[in-house]
């Protein structure tokens, strides 16, 4: 999609539809979502993308975690959020400073670090999702 496209996408509906046609939980979360994604530099469509993988789209998690990241889990032990806002907000600085910051700012620089030793299908699952935004702001943009 051409840069003078992408400027004109509605984030908010993209990101509405995608977490619509998902069942998504998050999908009242979706202004947060931009606003992260603005704040910290990054693709407004990576966050909604790890949450797919992570938690099913933020369906399936510990309950009363608001952890639809899968942040912080290792074994039993697990990170809990006061909120999805929340979550959306510590994740999004996370991945700012451990990883965008120092120029891991695609999908494929991120994986390795990120999901090692599986990053491959950790990479292909979060860019699966990434590419059902790109088929929504296609809809959108006509």
């Amino acid at each position: 999609m051409s840069p003078e496209k992408l400027d004109k996408v509605d984030k908010s509906l993209v990101l509405a539809k995608f977490f619509k046609k998902f069942k998504s939980p998050l999908i009242g979360n979706v202004d947060k979502f931009i606003e992260v994604a603005d704040k910290y530099n990054m693709d407004y469509r990576l966050l909604p993308a790890i949450s797919c993988i992570e938690s099913t789209c933020g369906k399936f998690l510990i309950p009363g975690s608001f952890n639809p990241f899968g942040w912080g889990i290792y074994g039993s032990q697990h990170i809990d959020f006061l909120s999805y806002d929340d979550a959306i907000e510590t994740v999004g600085a996370g991945l700012f400073k451990s990883y965008i910051s120092r120029g891991y700012d695609t999908v494929e620089k991120i994986a390795p670090i990120y999901t090692p030793p599986r990053w491959q299908h950790w990479m292909g699952s979060v860019n699966f999702f990434m590419n059902e935004m790109d088929k929504i702001q296609t809809e959108v943009i006509g």
